[in-house]
């Protein structure tokens, strides 16, 4: 009683929350693949076909590309990087044609270092070594590793390409690329298992390619049972070898000399004329020369480290009888150490395919006075 009556207080009314725009649900990260706007052009020499995605327009932030079995991150600028505009502008791009725009795009490749060491080490170290990851046909071929690990000549041979693999960007290479790699239809032709991509040596891919097809003839007797009409199947391989430089040499060369386009190491302004056409030819074929020796090397040391290192080859591996697999195995070896110490043997394609029945059969014992 006596008490002032309270006022009356106003209703509170909530204020409606703010409406967010709808957003649309990011896309699921992608991993192994680079951005659209940056992927480009692969012309398979075996077959002249050209890969390519289309391009889609990217912002030009900065863009982070996963490398499986890597650790190492890599940051570029998709505006940074060129398609290329017709078939071998790739090669042409990233090889010693035009340097400078292979700087453009190199820092996509340049750091996957932890598969280049793979590399190094499985394919020009641990088959030189007593590594414990190296396995090959015991006994028989006990001395072959014995023989390939005492051999300076030999060490020193692969020692002066492993350099060349470190040292020489020459050009986009796969980096493993084998039998296994390519996926053919009748109508494509796809290359997978890029992670080991860098910027290398024309010869390293060239060569992995030609010594997988070399060591799957000296394989195939071992599949006799399972294979209708071995011989003329083998014969069809050394053919595949044969086309398959050929085609290189042509498309290589036919896209350098239609290129119209400026150039770094071999400006047009100094051959100009006949005279100076002429002499730009000859130096365009002694650059394939080049690669045609690299090629040889980097096959050989394919070879032996796909018998007495860690990664073997499924042709190889499915010769369940391992005397005779060894014995297979043992004139691909042969033939290997002549590809690195004396390669002047083996001046053309026409000449490897030549040699390589003679090294059939060679035997267990490395000592054996080397082919003739």
């Amino acid at each position: 009683p006596g008490a002032t009556p309270a006022r009356p207080q106003a209703a509170k009314v909530a204020k409606p929350a703010p409406v967010k725009a709808a957003q649309p649900p990011r896309p699921p990260a992608v991993r192994n693949a680079a951005p659209a706007s940056t992927r480009v052009r692969v012309t398979i020499p075996a077959t002249g076909r050209a890969i390519a995605a289309p391009p889609r327009q990217a912002p030009a932030q900065a863009t982070r590309v996963s490398m499986r079995a890597t650790p190492v991150s890599m940051r570029v600028r998709p505006d940074t990087l060129q398609s290329a505009e017709a078939p071998g502008d790739l090669v042409l791009r990233s090889s010693a044609v035009l340097v400078m725009d292979q700087q453009r795009g190199q820092s996509l490749f340049a750091r996957n270092v932890a598969l280049q060491r793979i590399t190094v080490d499985l394919v020009f170290t641990d088959p030189y070594i007593e590594a414990p990851r190296n396995r090959w046909a015991t006994p028989w071929l006990d001395d072959w590793a014995a023989a390939l690990r005492n051999d300076l000549a030999l060490r020193s041979a692969v020692a002066r390409h492993r350099l060349h693999y470190l040292t020489h960007a020459q050009a986009l290479i796969h980096g493993d690329l084998h039998t296994g790699s390519v996926m053919v239809t009748e109508h494509d032709t796809r290359v997978i298992d890029g992670e080991f991509a860098m910027l290398g040596p024309i010869g390293f891919d060239l060569g992995a390619f030609i010594a997988n097809l070399v060591m799957a003839w000296f394989a195939k007797p071992g599949h006799a049972a399972s294979t209708p009409l071995p011989d003329a199947y083998r014969r069809s391989i050394l053919d595949q070898v044969v086309g398959f430089w050929q085609r290189f040499d042509t498309q290589f060369l036919g896209h350098w000399s239609a290129h119209r386009g400026p150039g770094d190491a071999f400006p047009a302004s100094h051959f100009n004329g006949a005279v100076g056409q002429a002499r730009l030819g000859a130096l365009q074929r002694e650059y394939v020369a080049q690669i045609y020796g690299d090629t040889l090397a980097y096959a050989g040391i394919e070879i032996i480290r796909r018998i007495v290192g860690f990664a073997h080859l499924a042709d190889f591996l499915a010769i369940d009888d391992l005397q005779q697999r060894a014995h297979a195995q043992a004139g691909a070896l042969a033939l290997a150490r002549d590809l690195l110490l004396q390669p002047e043997r083996f001046a053309d394609i026409a000449s490897l395919v030549d040699a390589v029945p003679r090294y059939e059969g060679y035997g267990l014992d490395p000592t054996r006075p080397r082919r003739t």
